[in-house]
């Protein structure tokens, strides 16, 4: 048997993988001579786990199959199929006397070079890139921008938003001037076969299906937006794109393949939640990576490590001191300190401690309804973290979500905190980063720091809202907003408001003005628009509405730039938030970003379909003390007013300024990670990939 084995020559080069042993072949199944079938660099054979060679007849029908990015080529490695059933399979001949390829699902693929030459030609990177919602589009958008900027080789992305029309890419295009497609144009089968130009620049194309459904892709925070979307189609979209992932890599050889491209390498990202993940690992390709946006372990434990139905305050404990005024006295009466060591085992020690908790909460439920006319139940919260945290287990990252972590992740796992990474790599998750890493904040940083400036006059504060992106939700959003503000507006106690509002380019800023005008304020003239602080700051190419509520108060509606034809013009969302001293919102993204330039961030639930009650309280667990919950509609008419009010005549006073200021940095700093994120994946992506690649310098 060991005399009659066929191993490859070593002037022929053969890179494989690490795979499991497979089935042994009988004595009657040997492999070829080497003198009867030599293997040249353009044969597809078989490799066996020990090192045998079977050759694949030739022709062959071209089949659908798995393909390992790091390693391209006609070589097929089986780690599942025994030896006998294959090469039975694959002397299999049809009616027209052409050979069928053996069905090899589940083996990666090599490629064979008969030298060096052959193997230091230049590589062309295909990647695939699914995301999940509005703000995964903008995270990944950012990632793109990374690797597209530090790419040895030239990159063919195609982009698959499974959320909305991915409007996000379409600026990506413009911003980066690189070669930009968008089906149903087809505008790669329109291309001439054996094209070099295309071969030597990187490009974008925009996959179909792209589908905008009524609930935005949040049927967990209100379900029966799931009778809408079913409506309008979700099962169907649901199809297309798992067919569409399918098929992707055959499709995508067949067309690298026409164009001349003789080296290859395929990867996914995926960005988001389970779907993409799930969706990843659907393709067949094996190298791809991960950012996981929408889960993380501070649903269920604070930044330090504690499970938040065992934290020694009561639920809202932080927020209530601005809404309801209360003194650090008051609150201390209700915070439980840690227990004393004691002799007794630890599930006594801890059920004693969580009794003890839930009296504390119960009597913080009285002590609200006596002074503040309040009631709300936060033993009921703290049971319901109890039920969450055992449900979830080990980690937020279900069992079979982190099986497809380990199938999906070899070009890295990057998560949104510390404290989710240290868990997955506890449960043996490999390539997890171990930073808080969130792309979304490296434009904010990087241009507008996180310094949290003076107001410019004494008295003023500026405060930027954030109604949100969806049209619809965002209008309803944007009214309430106005309206929960007529109580600080009214009974300011000297404090002059500028308020700053950076529109969304999915949003009419027409109807904004019109709301705003139904809500008691009015047009400034040309005159008094130039008193205004920071109006002759304001470029050409925004887009600038100002208007006056009594006579201290002012509005300041900014606009999209209207042209973006020399270079890349920022949105003004940056700079509105480097000016502010709070932050009032009802966004998702938005949100996330204003905590992590160290804002106070008042929230106050809506409507939805996005921003409602569920997924306002599970935002505020994520983000922890920076959000300052208000909730007008069942506890006080005046909250956010009485919020934005206590927290301005807390930053007065200038030391009292500085300590809150660092704790909202610290807050900010574990819960959003610093910046730079886009870039350290993207280094990560290629330094994993240049380790099986060898890229062309």
């Amino acid at each position: 048997m060991n005399e009659n084995k066929r191993h490859v020559s070593p002037l022929t080069e053969c890179r494989t993988l690490p795979r499991r042993p497979c089935g042994t072949m009988s004595a009657g199944r040997m492999p070829l001579a080497a003198a009867e079938r030599p293997v040249m660099a353009t044969q597809t054979v078989v490799i066996g786990c020990d090192g045998e060679v079977w050759p694949t007849p030739q022709p062959v029908k071209q089949g659908r199959f798995k393909e390992n990015e790091a390693f391209l080529g006609p070589v097929r490695v089986c780690p599942l199929r025994g030896w006998r059933s294959l090469a039975r399979r694959s002397r299999r001949t049809s009616r027209c006397g052409q050979y069928h390829r053996p069905s090899l699902r589940g083996c990666t693929t090599t490629e064979v070079y008969s030298n060096a030459t052959e193997r230091t030609k230049p590589l062309l990177l295909c990647l695939l890139c699914l995301s999940n919602g509005h703000g995964e589009d903008l995270v990944a958008t950012q990632v793109l921008r990374a690797l597209y900027r530090n790419a040895p080789v030239p990159l063919w992305t195609d982009a698959l938003p499974l959320v909305g029309a991915g409007e996000a890419y379409k600026r990506l295009a413009q911003d980066q001037s690189i070669h930009y497609l968008e089906e149903p144009l087809n505008a790669y089968e329109s291309a001439s076969s054996g094209s070099t130009e295309l071969l030597t620049r990187s490009s974008l194309r925009l996959l179909e299906p792209r589908v905008t459904l009524p609930s935005g892709g949040f049927i967990y925070a209100r379900p029966l937006t799931f009778l809408k979307d079913i409506a309008a189609g979700l099962f169907a979209l649901v199809y297309l794109q798992w067919r569409r992932c399918r098929y992707w890599l055959s499709e995508k050889m067949k067309y690298v393949k026409r164009v001349g491209a003789s080296k290859r390498c395929f990867f996914v990202l995926a960005v988001g939640d389970v779907w993409p993940l799930f969706l990843s690992v659907l393709t067949g390709v094996r190298l791809g990576a991960f950012i996981g946006t929408a889960k993380s372990d501070l649903y269920l434990q604070t930044p330090s490590g504690v499970w938040l139905f065992m934290q020694p305050y009561p639920h809202r404990w932080t927020s209530d001191r601005w809404v309801y005024g209360l003194t650090p006295t008051e609150l201390e009466a209700f915070r439980l300190e840690a227990d004393e060591t004691s002799k007794l085992p630890a599930w006594i020690i801890w059920c004693w401690r969580f009794w003890r908790l839930l009296v504390v909460d119960l009597r913080y439920a009285l002590f609200l309804y006596r002074y503040r006319r309040v009631w709300r139940a936060p033993f009921l919260w703290r049971l319901a973290r109890l039920g969450e945290a055992i449900g979830a287990g080990a980690s937020v990252y279900l069992p079979w979500e982190r099986w497809l972590l380990r199938r999906s992740g070899t070009l890295g796992i990057y998560v949104r905190d510390t404290l989710t990474a240290e868990r997955l790599n506890r449960l043996g998750i490999r390539g997890v980063a171990p930073l808080a890493l969130n792309p979304m904040m490296d434009d904010i940083v990087v241009q507008h720091g996180l310094n949290l400036q003076a107001p410019d006059d004494v008295g003023s504060f500026y405060v930027t809202m954030l109604p949100g992106s969806r049209a619809l939700e965002a209008y309803q959003n944007w009214r309430r907003m106005l309206r929960e503000l007529q109580g600080a507006l009214s009974e300011s106690n000297g404090i002059a408001f500028r308020i700053e509002v950076p529109v969304a380019s999915t949003l009419a800023i027409s109807v904004l003005k019109d709301i705003a005008r139904d809500q008691g304020w009015r047009d400034i003239d040309a005159v008094d628009a130039a008193t205004f602080p920071g109006a002759d700051s304001v470029p050409a190419l925004y887009e600038d509405m100002i208007y006056r509520h009594g006579t201290s108060h002012c509005l300041r509606l900014w606009s999209p730039p209207r042209s973006n034809t020399e270079a890349r013009v920022p949105h003004p969302f940056a700079a509105c938030l480097h000016r502010a001293a709070v932050v009032f919102a009802c966004a998702g993204t938005a949100t996330e970003q204003a905590v992590g330039v160290g804002k106070p961030v008042i929230t106050s639930p809506g409507a939805g379909p996005q921003f409602n009650r569920s997924f306002w309280e599970a935002q505020s667990r994520l983000l922890g003390p920076n959000i300052i919950l208000a909730d007008p509609s069942r506890e006080h008419p005046d909250a956010v007013s009485q919020a934005l009010v206590h927290l301005c005549q807390a930053l007065q006073d200038t030391q009292h300024r500085q300590a809150l200021v660092l704790s909202w940095r610290q807050q900010a700093e574990a819960v959003m990670g610093h910046a730079g994120a886009a870039d350290y994946i993207a280094r990560s992506v290629f330094e994993r990939l240049e380790r099986s690649i060898p890229f062309q310098r």
